[in-house]
């Protein structure tokens, strides 16, 4: 099978598309989409291709000197000979909020530092591509193969600094911004949920995980689209409520603070009314009544990922403090 016949095969349903940059983007059934002069490569919720935007004299060339291997096409433009280099991916990455985040920090890091290697466009979000199947273009059809990102790793270093993904908000880019979106997002909710805590909570939770994700998101040069977002958001208050409850918070607490565990530390026993009191929830909100449940919250925070530092910060006590509980 051709590379055009592989793009055009792993079109979304109804992709953007347009004639004219300048006159925006048309949402399109596929067959019309394939006959605009650019089109969208890759749906909201699966990423097939890794486009690269080379602007630069030889750019259909941009792999060779780069020590890349090749792609599955090249879209040159004949005015200035600058180019979209595309790879096909053999499994594509899933984005929607049924995905893992470490395929997609990984093809970040892949994206990025191929990006790099081809000295190609960093601002480019890849979300629309010149179209390989219009005439305005010539196109190098150069093979039908899939790549895994294993097989493009080997072409480039992943732990150079330079090929990090910056998780800050202004300057994340291309898959970063997913990354950074889903960091964010992640670690705001595991404090944010505690506002929400109640029989009928998860619809206004949801909403509200939406809305910071949103305004996240509007920090980027360039946006993720709608969809995006919103999947990512999904994923994040779905998967909060369900382990950051009160009833988690409770088990927590019996589990970490039971008579024989406090006794072994040469604390107080704590006993089940106070546990009830820890864990307790007035009106949606859960009352922070003594360091027992500073413990327990320091805790879940670490155990999502979070720094000492960033833990203190949080909760309002000495990085120390957090060490010396973690420790216990």
């Amino acid at each position: 099978m051709s590379a055009l016949e592989r793009f055009l095969e792993h079109l979304p349903a109804r992709p953007y598309c347009t004639d004219d940059l300048t006159t925006g983007l048309k949402i399109r059934p596929k067959a019309t989409a394939a006959r605009a002069v650019y089109i969208q490569p890759n749906g909201p919720g699966m990423l097939w291709w890794l486009i690269y935007d080379v602007d630069r004299e030889a750019a259909a060339l941009a792999w060779e000197m780069g020590d890349l291997p090749p792609p599955n096409h090249a879209a040159i433009n004949p005015a200035n000979a600058h180019a979209h280099l595309a790879y096909l991916l053999a499994d594509g990455v899933c984005l929607t909020e049924a995905a893992h985040q470490h395929p997609i920090r990984y093809a970040a890091a892949v994206q990025r530092a191929m990006a790099i290697k081809l000295e190609a466009d960093p601002a480019y979000t890849g979300l629309i591509t010149k179209n390989p199947a219009h005439e305005r273009w010539k196109v190098w059809d150069i093979h039908g193969q899939s790549y895994t990102l294993g097989e493009l790793a080997e072409y480039v270093d992943l732990q150079h600094p330079a090929n990090q993904v910056n998780l800050i908000p202004g300057e994340a880019l291309g898959l970063g911004r997913n990354c950074t979106l889903f960091h964010e997002g992640r670690i705001w909710s595991y404090r944010a949920i505690r506002d929400y805590w109640a029989p009928d909570g998860l619809p206004r939770w949801s909403c509200a995980v939406l809305e910071r994700l949103l305004a996240l998101n509007g920090q980027f040069q360039s946006p993720l689209l709608h969809a995006e977002v919103k999947a990512t958001a999904k994923s994040i208050a779905q998967w909060t409520w369900n382990r950051f409850n009160p009833a988690a918070l409770q088990k927590l607490i019996r589990r970490t603070h039971a008579p024989e565990i406090q006794a072994k530390r040469g604390g107080k026993a704590t006993n089940q009314a106070q546990i009830a009191a820890l864990g307790g929830v007035a009106s949606g909100q859960a009352r922070r009544q003594s360091s027992e449940q500073e413990r327990a919250t320091a805790r879940i925070m670490a155990a999502q990922g979070k720094s000492t530092r960033q833990i203190g910060a949080e909760i309002g006590v000495d990085q120390s403090t957090v060490v010396r509980w973690l420790a216990d």
